[in-house]
């Protein structure tokens, strides 16, 4: 298990990651809720030991009493191997409920983390997928099928590769250029890519991310920078949704 007119930029997410599998956001079956600190913080048992850390953010559904429940997600203020608290006032007695994380599991894929250093904000353009035919009254009608996202974001003089003689190049030890390049060479098909909104931890999906199943439109890299162990790139890349 691992861990258009409409077009939009962003600054984040602050990490973008590519699985060969699709990634399945982690769920864990909860045992029993209470009340605890005075009545300010709801404590949730699990069935089986978690791996959430304080800071982690969680929502709960399934609950018999409503406020147990919560859609938006609450930072966890305390923990144990199979307990987690969040603040809250609800009371009352209940059933067992399921607490989604915010970590991914990539299954026996090994994901690429690409770096942030040198990112440019990733754009995101909706394409609308539709037929259109004129009539013989000069109308034009449209069939609608879907709407579809493409995304590109480029590196400015990012290192060619990650690691050089076991240490780390890219600041944050993730994907760089020559990485990136090999999973185009080597993912000619379709795969999976999440945006995360937020921070990562150890290379874990700690937050709030959005997943998308994606192909390469286009890669293309410029080496801007010799240098005697590694080259500097820049790198641009455009994916479209399947």
């Amino acid at each position: 298990m691992a861990n258009a007119s409409l077009s939009k930029v962003w600054l984040r997410p602050s990490l973008l990651v590519f699985s060969a599998t699709e990634p399945i956001q982690q769920t864990w079956n909860i045992a029993s809720i209470a009340s605890t600190d005075s009545g300010t913080k709801v404590q949730y048992t699990t069935t089986a030991n978690h791996d959430f850390v304080v800071g982690d953010q969680v929502t709960v559904s399934g609950a018999t009493t409503a406020g147990y429940n919560f859609s938006t997600p609450k930072a966890i203020t305390n923990v144990t191997s199979n307990t987690f608290k969040v603040d809250s006032t609800a009371t009352g007695s209940t059933s067992t409920a399921v607490v989604l994380g915010s970590k991914w599991d990539f299954g026996t894929s090994t994901p690429l983390y690409l770096t942030d250093d040198g990112r440019d904000p990733l754009q995101v353009t909706p394409q609308r997928l539709e037929f259109r035919r004129r009539m013989i009254d000069g109308t034009m009608r449209s069939h609608y099928v879907t709407d579809k996202n493409q995304f590109s974001t480029s590196w400015k003089e990012i290192p060619s590769r990650k690691i050089n003689n076991g240490s780390n190049i890219t600041s944050d030890g993730f994907g760089a250029g020559q990485d990136i390049k090999d999973w185009y060479e080597n993912t000619p098909g379709d795969f999976w890519m999440l945006a995360v909104y937020d921070g990562v931890s150890n290379k874990e999906v700690r937050s709030s991310a959005e997943k998308y199943h994606v192909f390469f439109e286009s890669f293309n890299f410029t080496i801007s920078t010799r240098g005697q162990y590694n080259d500097l790139w820049d790198v641009s890349i455009t994916l479209v949704e399947a």
